[in-house]
């Protein structure tokens, strides 16, 4: 099986200059040209000593850019003669033709500038991955280069004679600061560089580390109060939490949080994310605190405890990290927010399993949540989902609502996003991919981000791909029933919302997709989706027979 999808494109089409219009009579734009009839125009050209992620970013380019050619692109190393090129990251030619591009300037850290002159272009990041990024964007923006989805079978490249540019001095930076997807597989690493994902912030489970069982000798009333007992936890045991209302509690993880700072300066923040239980302290002290107990989306409301906690643990730190975030949940027992303000040094991350939009009185209840987040007193908030795939055996699709969360998230201000995806890839690629393409580029059209995903991916078979998605999105999204949170996880009765009679539909548009696909790649493609889908369909069935 081939590992691109070469489809040809004649000169014309694809001789990319910008603002290039003889029909409105303007005046040609002069271009660069990097490559022309087979013949590679400029050599790629690094640092004399490379930076990893400069290397990595002129492997890429040499990679894409001959595949897409079918020419030859040398990289070099920058010597005192090179005066042409492509240069690839922090140049000693970049720095005498260029102004600055740092860490402290107007630029975000993941940013980069795109510069082209008449005999060199330049990409290069304020940071080494944002070379990586940059080099990434030049070659989807130019060439049409797309990494759908992991591995090979998720590249899509396509053959153009001739590639020119304009003269242009770009500068991209993305549209939210932390950006990951957890759970993506092999080749997952990869291909969330080239989409633009790095998690820049920490904020999940972490007071087991901070609070490890050792402590206890020391100081045992740091540990909950449980049934009347003194918790005294064994090495990996996380099913608890310490005493949050005590102030030497919080002046200890202020203390583990300034020296991780110090031993780690280029990080934003230090997680003191709760541990991943409800196993909370009952001393008389913490009861003061959460009692009479309030409730919030069925659960008891613990907010005013955990960012009680986070506030004085924000006051010790003081000015020993200035700049630095202090990461929380807004987990389970504590997604309100407190009755008090938060302190601006606390990063808290809203989970919240949006999937449930279906029902719009959730929507509308977590929309307005996150809002109260970002009038929190927080300087910066992110937002948690559950995009799982896996533990599904029918497709989880919500496309549209999932991008109108991400949509008024970053109108509200929002700027961190983690989601477990565990994706399962013949039915989460699009899920994956246009979640990628809109924590970088801000507010998507999803018209638009669609079409470009369907016909990019499916080529042909595009019409009847998008239909059967477009079913099985109508399945999700009409379902009955209270939502709550990964509802369907690992439960049989997923099997309702696809019956016999909707699966016969839709492999007829599985099997014609099949029959039009015209190559190797794009019959692959499908038949990953087709193969996951008989397991729906065998599931199906035998809910049907029970």
């Amino acid at each position: 099986m081939k590992r691109t999808c070469m489809l040809h494109r004649s000169v014309g089409a694809m001789l990319v200059a910008l603002a290039i219009v003889a029909e409105t009579g303007a005046a040609p734009v002069e271009t660069l040209t990097v490559f022309s009839n087979g013949h590679a125009a400029l050599p790629i050209v690094t640092p004399a000593h490379p930076t990893p992620g400069e290397t990595a970013a002129a492997a890429l380019l040499a990679r894409v850019l001959g595949e897409t050619s079918g020419a030859r692109f040398r990289i070099r190393r920058e010597g005192w003669f090179t005066r042409r090129g492509i240069f690839v990251g922090n140049t000693r030619e970049a720095s005498k033709r260029l102004p600055p591009l740092d860490a402290n300037g107007p630029v975000d850290r993941d940013g980069f500038r795109i510069v082209v002159l008449k005999d060199r272009m330049f990409i290069q990041g304020v940071e080494p991955w944002g070379t990586r990024f940059g080099a990434s964007w030049f070659l989807q923006r130019y060439t049409g280069a797309r990494w759908f989805m992991p591995g090979p079978l998720g590249e899509s490249l396509h053959h153009i004679d001739a590639l020119q540019i304009a003269i242009i001095s770009e500068v991209h930076e993305p549209a939210w600061l932390s950006r990951e997807l957890w759970g993506l597989g092999d080749g997952g690493v990869e291909w969330a560089e080239l989409n633009g994902l790095r998690r820049r912030y920490a904020f999940s489970h972490n007071l087991a580390n901070v609070f490890p069982p050792e402590l206890a000798g020391e100081h045992p009333d740091w540990f909950p109060l449980v049934d009347g007992e003194r918790l005294r936890p064994v090495a990996g045991d996380n099913r608890w939490q310490p005493d949050l209302t005590r102030p030497d509690v919080a002046v200890h993880a202020a203390d583990a949080a300034a020296q991780y700072f110090a031993a780690h300066p280029g990080d934003a923040s230090f997680s003191l994310g709760v541990n991943d239980s409800v196993r909370f302290d009952q001393s008389e002290a913490t009861r003061a605190v959460v009692e009479p107990l309030r409730w919030h989306r069925g659960f008891p409301d613990y907010a005013d405890l955990v960012f009680g906690f986070m506030n004085r643990t924000a006051d010790a730190l003081g000015d020993r990290a200035p700049g630095r975030k202090l990461g929380a949940l807004a987990y389970f027992w504590a997604e309100n927010t407190p009755r008090f303000r938060v302190n601006g040094r606390v990063l808290p991350y809203l989970t919240t399993d949006r999937s449930q939009y279906y029902d719009s009185e959730y929507a509308a209840a977590d929309l307005k949540l996150i809002q109260a987040w970002s009038a929190s007193g927080a300087e910066t908030t992110g937002i948690y989902d559950y995009s799982y795939g896996t533990c599904f055996l029918i497709p989880r699709i919500y496309h549209h609502e999932m991008l109108r969360a991400l949509n008024e998230a970053r109108a509200m201000g929002v700027r961190g996003y983690f989601a477990e995806i565990n994706a399962h890839w013949g039915f989460d690629a699009f899920k994956a991919w246009a979640t990628a393409r809109a924590l970088w580029d801000g507010r998507v059209d999803w018209e638009k981000l669609e079409d470009e995903f369907f016909n990019g991916f499916y080529g042909r078979a595009a019409d009847d791909m998008r239909q059967f998605f477009k079913i099985c999105e109508a399945r999700w999204m009409g379902q009955g029933g209270e939502p709550y949170w990964l509802k369907y996880y690992d439960q049989e009765d997923q099997a309702l919302l696809f019956p016999n009679e909707v699966c016969a539909q839709l492999r007829v548009m599985l099997n014609r997709a099949a029959a039009i696909a015209e190559n190797d790649t794009i019959r692959a493609r499908v038949d990953l989706t087709s193969r996951a889908f008989a397991v729906t369909e065998a599931f199906a069935a035998f809910d049907a027979a029970r």
